[in-house]
């Protein structure tokens, strides 16, 4: 845990606010004992503290008789499986957009009404949401990510190790989008 907090940049108390907004009440000297081992967790407190650190609840704290090989077979294993697992999602999630574009091209009036909704766009926006489509559903999700509370960024100790995550990112979401009737043997 202490681990996951430091390398996000996070203090004990940082923690213990990220962990109120869940309604799970530690203060950062129960922070402190909970890292040290002389205060047992509490699944709940468990639980928030992965989810506020963005990592699996199993990678917080290993089984103490597990081996640095059996965990990183299961580091390896879960990364796997959260990669399917976002691919699917991101999958899932451009066809949202696919077909949000679709509507926008063949139903124009939707950007008034959509504007409206949004705190209005400008004429120049509309303008050019009407010709790049794509530009309002960016702008959506940009203004969403602001106002976000959490980032839910990967934090990474070093800028080589960073760029070695990126590429293998990039490896999991190569290929994702593909045009309709495209010869499948790629």
């Amino acid at each position: 845990m202490r681990k996951a907090r430091t390398d996000r940049g996070w203090s004990q108390r940082t923690l213990a606010e990220e962990l109120d907004k869940l309604d799970v009440k530690l203060d950062p000297s129960a922070v402190t004992r909970i890292e040290r081992g002389s205060r047992e967790v509490k699944l709940r407190e468990a639980v928030a503290i992965a989810a506020v650190l963005a990592v699996p609840l199993q990678d917080l704290a290993p089984p103490p008789t597990s081996s640095p090989r059996d965990h990183f077979v299961s580091c390896l294993a879960s990364a796997t499986e959260q990669g399917l697992a976002a691919r699917q999602a991101l999958a899932s999630m451009s066809m949202y957009y696919a077909m949000a574009l679709h509507l926008i091209k063949h139903e124009p009036e939707l950007l008034a009404e959509i504007g409206a909704e949004f705190n209005g766009f400008s004429e120049k926006e509309l303008e050019s949401y009407r010709r790049y489509p794509t530009q309002m559903a960016l702008s959506l999700v940009k203004d969403l990510a602001r106002r976000q509370s959490r980032d839910p960024a990967a934090v990474i100790p070093t800028a080589e190790e960073a760029d070695q995550l990126t590429e293998i990112v990039d490896a999991v979401v190569a290929n994702l989008i593909k045009v309709q009737n495209e010869d499948s043997e790629s």
